[in-house]
């Protein structure tokens, strides 16, 4: 019994010799003191402690898994190495690899095989890498920087790539995800089943005007798809197939930002194949190459981008574009100034249109045949070689923090402000740049001028009006506040054309002066140059100049349009009706992302005193003309009130509009009313997105039957229904329960109109 107890004993302090552990690091985890990472023990400590992933770590040193003990391969029931964030608690931190690696990195999570039905399919492990799942919070960004992966074997499902398997911002976030100067390289090879790629695996957004990065990064390797020719479809994603988006740098990036990274791999998958990106759905690929053999399961050569199941030598399939300001440029689905090599990679055609262009092995090392891009330290290129980035040779490509860099990085020049002066004509990030002053006079005085084409606006001017459509910005500053303020003009170069030109005035940088745009007439447009000259005599700038002061004078370009449309509101007014009621009417040029819209009321002329007295009043959503009504039946006679409208984005954000006032006066009993006239108008449908269940909104211009017809995005009936209703405002529930997430389309036909609104149902 003793003996039997002895070895009992012997085995239970044997066992954990067989497993790994973890050693706690240095530091305190923050920004001041992050976590030090020099071991493969600290590294594990991180992947073990969920509750320190919102923490800055720092690594000092190269972490190599060969030396593990016991070997990696062998660990997490010979799963590997665990993720660091997933699902259920994201990194939302910032790690630092300081230029360091993490070498033979090892990943197996194969799930049952593969799948023969839907659940099957979604029960495959994703969000699979050494990091699994980056999210930012909301109040600091998340990010992965200077790290590089050498060797490395990841297998995995839905999100999967060497380091990162998934990167998303939620619909309510106020920041952004950060996947910069890092690299995979060596002997790399990466499996997965949806969304896969050799750096990243997903790369999205929910957000409208914030977005996702990935940038200065690489990728040498080969990534493919586990099950190439697998179709089974994925209901939540409108029946498109689990088997999709394969690229050589990121799977998939929706709503995303790549720019200034390359990919040397190979990409083998079911459909969306692209050399960077299997696809890019309202995202931008900017300044890429791609040299690695792109192919599908589905099909042999020729592969053509043009049709499903989508092969391209940058992009696979490109739907959309990403608005100006947060990338997005002019082009097909803002595929911008993107190369691949036709000889290497066999493809003949990429997605994108004609921001991605096939070259010869010979052209894509010419760096002449690059058009726009920057080899003064974002980019390097040697003779008979591929481009390669600045960092890889200890170049700095970040000239300052709390910026993005686009066509225009960040530049000061500093000179005399004399007539007709020239102050800036540096080719800054490939791009021609030209400033020019005009003071009234012949004062010598100091002048600044700072220019930087933002990509992600949140950095830059916070309060900007129309943060999502910012493009071009430009500050000067001039010794003499009122040497600038007396200025006859200024001359700015940008690198877009914009639907107006916004300004804003500050003093020793007090601001004095909130953004307004510039009067039509102020600002004169030199086609085909970009360049504008602003007369400064037609801005209302404030009075009171300070000689001695320093004088800030900003100017921003809105870029309009896009995704991401602002409400247009055309007309808001109040009128009585016979009952004595007062009828509040609204028109929108357009709109997007809006939920709707509420009524206030007061008697003063205070927006405070102001009380809400509609319901939420649902959006149409529409770019073209949205008309409203509202009637407010709690009202008295010889009574003057005054009303504001309220619009709410999908963001949460707010806009008011007003007052509007109206005098009730007693109409009772004259009977010389005109009979109260309402439009037949399928109003919008609320909550849009929705889930299962959405309300559509209507009128009539009398008593009668609307009839409502559910189509698919493929046109295909789905649905049909009929309500009875009344003369004026109606309301009828669809319930789209046994619906599979997607887009579709409600039509009414009512006493001889026809209309069709736009909703999408998430589950």
């Amino acid at each position: 019994m003793k003996r039997f107890l002895f070895c009992f004993v012997t085995i239970l302090i044997a066992l954990p010799l067989l497993s790994q552990s973890g050693v706690a690091p240095s530091g305190l985890g923050t920004e001041a003191s992050p976590y030090l990472i020099a071991t493969w023990q600290n590294l594990y400590w991180v992947s073990q402690n969920s509750s320190e992933w919102g923490k800055h770590f720092l690594q000092t040193a190269d972490i190599d898994f060969s030396t593990a003990t016991p070997a990696i391969t062998t660990w997490n029931g010979n799963q590997g190495w665990t993720p660091i964030g997933n699902a259920t608690t994201q990194f939302t931190g910032v790690y630092d690899g300081d230029g360091f690696k993490v070498m033979n990195l090892y990943l197996n999570y194969p799930g049952s095989g593969e799948p023969t039905s839907v659940i099957e399919a979604q029960a495959l492990p994703g969000n699979i890498g050494l990091f699994g799942y980056l999210k930012c919070t909301s109040t600091t960004d998340a990010i992965i920087r200077n790290l590089g992966i050498l060797n490395a074997d990841v297998t995995g499902g839905r999100g999967t790539g060497t380091l990162l398997g998934r990167s998303l911002l939620p619909s309510d976030a106020s920041h952004t995800t950060i996947v910069e100067n890092c690299y995979a390289a060596g002997n790399v090879t990466v499996r997965g089943f949806g969304a896969t790629g050799g750096l990243v695996g997903a790369n999205n957004s929910q957000k409208k005007n914030i977005v996702p990065i990935i940038r200065y990064c690489y990728a040498d390797a080969d990534v493919e798809s586990r099950f190439p020719t697998n179709s089974i479809q994925n209901p939540a994603d409108n029946n498109e197939l689990f088997n999709i988006k394969y690229g050589g740098l990121v799977g998939c990036n929706e709503n995303g930002l790549t720019m200034d990274s390359y990919s040397r791999g190979n990409v083998y998958g079911g459909k969306r194949v692209g050399g960077v990106s299997g696809c890019s759905i309202r995202g931008a690929v900017i300044r890429c190459y791609a040299t690695g053999q792109v192919r599908t399961g589905f099909q042999s050569p020729p592969f053509t981008a043009d049709a499903d199941p989508f092969v391209g030598g940058i992009v696979g399939r490109v739907d959309g574009k990403l608005p100006g300001g947060l990338g997005g440029f002019s082009g097909s689905g803002s595929i911008q100034m993107c190369y691949w090599d036709t000889t290497t990679s066999g493809n003949t055609t990429s997605g994108g249109g004609s921001g991605a262009q096939g070259r010869t092995t010979a052209q894509m090392q010419t760096q002449a045949n690059y058009t726009d891009w920057n080899f003064n330290g974002v980019w390097l290129i040697s003779a008979s070689q591929y481009p390669r980035l600045g960092w890889q040779d200890d170049v700095n490509i970040n000239p300052t923090s709390d910026t993005y860099e686009g066509m225009l990085s960040p530049t000061v020049d500093t000179g005399t402000a004399l007539p007709n002066a020239l102050y800036s004509s540096t080719s800054v990030g490939g791009q021609s740049v030209y400033t020019g002053f005009m003071p009234s006079a012949t004062e010598t005085v100091n002048i600044s001028i700072y220019a930087i084409y933002s990509e992600n606006p949140l950095f830059v001017e916070g309060d900007f009006p129309n943060p999502e459509n910012l493009g071009a910005y430009w500050k000067f500053y001039c010794s003499d506040d009122a040497v600038l303020r007396n200025a006859q003009y200024f001359d700015i170069q940008m690198p877009n054309e914009y639907t107006d030109i916004w300004y804003r005035y500050s003093r020793d940088g007090a601001e004095v002066l909130s953004w307004r745009k510039i009067p039509g007439g102020v600002s004169v447009y030199q086609s085909g140059s970009y360049i504008y000259r602003i007369t400064i005599s037609g801005l209302s700038l404030p009075s009171g100049a300070r000689a001695g002061e320093l004088g800030e004078i900003e100017f921003a370009g809105d870029i309009g349009g896009g995704e991401t449309l602002p409400v247009e509101l055309s007309s808001f007014t109040a009128t009585q009706t016979s009952v004595n009621a007062a009828t509040l009417a609204w028109t929108t040029q357009s709109e997007s992302d809006m939920i709707g819209y509420y009524v206030l009321r007061s008697q003063t002329e205070d927006l405070v005193d102001a009380t809400r007295i509609s319901g939420l009043i649902a959006a149409g959503n529409s770019p073209a003309e949205n008309s409203y009504h509202y009637t407010d039946e709690d009202v008295s006679c010889d009574n003057t009130y005054r009303y504001w409208l309220q619009s709410v984005a999908m963001d949460a954000t707010s806009a008011f509009f007003g007052p509007v006032t109206l005098t009730i006066t007693n109409n009772e009993g004259e009977g010389n009313e005109a009979p109260e006239v309402f439009a037949i108008e399928l109003m919008g449908c609320y909550p849009n997105p929705f889930n299962p269940a959405t309300t559509i909104s209507y009128s009539l211009a009398k008593d009668g039957l609307a009839k409502f017809t559910i189509f698919d995005l493929k046109g295909r009936e789905v649905d049909r229904f009929s309500h009875d209703g009344a003369k004026g405002y109606n309301k009828v529930t669809w319930n789209a329960e046994n619906m599979a997430s997607g887009i579709y389309f409600v039509r009414m036909n009512a006493q001889g109109t026809e209309q069709t609104r736009k909703v999408m149902l998430l589950k």
